[in-house]
């Protein structure tokens, strides 16, 4: 259990560094500067801690409270990586649209629509740019706009894929 607890607590520690040097990306993030050095503390302190742990008669008590003190370590170390793995990937696919009915995702080369799990259509990104959407028990509706024309696009989209309208000028 000791070495479990030493790489959970490894973990937040690294999990910690990830967020500091992560809020100097962009702009200057002060919510993951803190964030970061708070986790930086804990990991240190704690590695350190159970690294020159003496291993003298402890009460119950303190057994107890150790060891829930390194379960709540093992799953705060699985939530930050959870976490971290979905604050690295987010900017990847951008969710444009959600609902029980369907779904419009949007990454750096195309916007796709899904329809109960199954995806539809795809449209080329640099053509058309995401307008909105609206859902119904049986299609949902996807509005893009058109680059190049300056229209827009309606489309209703079902299991059998989606069907489009120009819906006017978009001046």
């Amino acid at each position: 259990m000791k070495k479990l607890t030493l790489v959970a607590y490894l973990v937040i520690f690294l999990s910690g560094l990830w967020f500091l040097f992560s809020s100097f990306e962009e702009n200057f993030n002060i919510l993951f500067f803190a964030f970061g050095i708070v986790l930086v503390y804990i990991g240190y302190a704690n590695i350190k801690r159970i690294s020159s742990k003496a291993h003298g008669n402890k009460t119950e008590l303190e057994n107890l409270i150790n060891t829930a003190k390194d379960i709540f370590a093992l799953l705060a170390s699985v939530t930050l990586l959870a976490f971290i793995i979905f604050l690295t990937f987010q900017n990847e696919i951008k969710i444009k649209f959600f609902s029980d009915q369907g779904l419009v995702l949007e990454d750096n080369a195309k916007i796709s629509i899904y329809f109960k799990e199954k995806k539809v259509e795809s449209f080329d990104k640099n053509k058309y740019d995401f307008a909105g959407a609206t859902f119904d028990d049986k299609y949902i509706g996807v509005f893009l706009g058109n680059k190049e024309g300056n229209t827009s696009i309606a489309l209703r989209c079902d299991e059998n894929g989606c069907k489009e309208t120009k819906i006017g000028e978009l001046k």
